[in-house]
């Protein structure tokens, strides 16, 4: 075998591989739920739940918002300066659907949205996305 061919032979699986490995270092992680696929961005600390979606013009349709806490409790949202009405699902621990408010509007604001049970997890998705979704479904993040 040629110098060439030989290079060749071994380059074509390494840079195969190292694309492979860059798409799934910059791809953001998914979450399935009622079925759909959903690109997620994470909101850990304080001050990002805090904001939450507030001021964004809009979200895309494939996306969410999963908001990630230490430990279950009963947690509170609003709808303070956001621009469009979303859906809001609450879990548990085990990404467990314990509630959904649907069609949440921007102008319902100073009104809270509270779980009904102690929630680890929330995710926020565009009005009527979660609209194949039911207490008692698993959402699978990964």
């Amino acid at each position: 075998m040629s110098i060439n061919k030989l290079t060749t032979a071994l380059l074509v699986p390494v840079i195969g591989l190292s694309l492979v490995v860059f798409l799934q270092l910059t791809r953001p992680p998914e979450l399935f739920m009622g079925g759909t696929r959903y690109f997620y961005e994470v909101a850990k600390t304080p001050e990002s739940q805090r904001k939450g979606l507030s001021n964004r013009k809009s979200l895309a349709e494939d996306h969410a918002l999963l908001f990630v806490y230490e430990r279950a409790s009963i947690l509170e949202y609003w709808m303070k300066d956001m621009n469009f009405p979303i859906d809001i699902v609450w879990m548990d621990e085990t990404y467990t659907v314990l509630h959904i408010d649907r069609h949440v509007l921007p102008g319902s604001y100073p009104k809270t949205y509270s779980s009904e049970q102690p929630a680890k997890y929330v995710i926020e998705v565009n009005a009527g996305r979660a609209s194949e979704v039911s207490v008692g479904d698993i959402v699978y993040v990964q």
